[in-house]
């Protein structure tokens, strides 16, 4: 997708339901986040309006969109676009589908760097894609703690938003309660 073709995306994105089906169908996922540094913020600003309607969430993940927004995570030269990737994959993160190709793609690495590391919303967005993923899971869980989650998470409910606090708050507790 050409940067001349952002603006139709934005236009399109908030005509209709089923000009959002549209985007995705048609692949717009996978070809807005190859655009180059400049475009590629208002391209996923514009895919994370995309994918709250819950239909398009699985076909984000069948169009690819979780390997390219965990590249960012890890790319040191799209520490501008880490905000939205984190919010995107939050978004996604409700999603069964969205789920494993998360875990898959071996994000739990990326996202506790984030926490130990991150700005305050990067941390937020990074505890509540953990506790989604990590919920009823002992395996990860016992991961995210080998992995040096617990500090961070401490510190997020002493010093995060109230958003944070609760998201750090329930993983701690679940965390502790894997442990027993």
């Amino acid at each position: 997708m050409a940067e001349e073709d952002l603006e139709c995306v934005r236009w399109l994105l908030w005509d209709s339901v089923a000009s959002y089906e549209a985007l995705v169908l048609c692949g717009a996922s996978s070809g807005v986040i190859k655009l180059t540094p400049r475009g590629k913020k208002d391209a996923e600003t514009a895919l994370s309006n995309l994918y709250i309607y819950q239909g398009n969430k699985g076909r984000a993940v069948r169009a690819g969109i979780v390997p390219a927004l965990v590249k960012i995570l890890s790319d040191s030269s799209s520490h501008r676009m880490v905000d939205e990737a984190l919010t995107i994959l939050s978004v996604l993160a409700s999603n069964l589908d969205a789920k494993a190709v998360i875990v898959k793609a071996n994000t739990l690495p990326a996202l506790v760097g984030i926490l130990q590391t991150g700005q305050a919303r990067n941390r937020e967005n990074a505890a509540a894609i953990l506790l989604s993923l990590c919920k009823r899971d002992n395996e990860k869980l016992v991961a995210i703690g080998r992995l040096g989650a617990v500090v961070p998470l401490m510190d997020l409910t002493k010093n995060g938003t109230e958003r944070g606090k609760r998201k750090a708050t329930s993983l701690l507790e679940i965390l502790r309660k894997a442990c027993q």
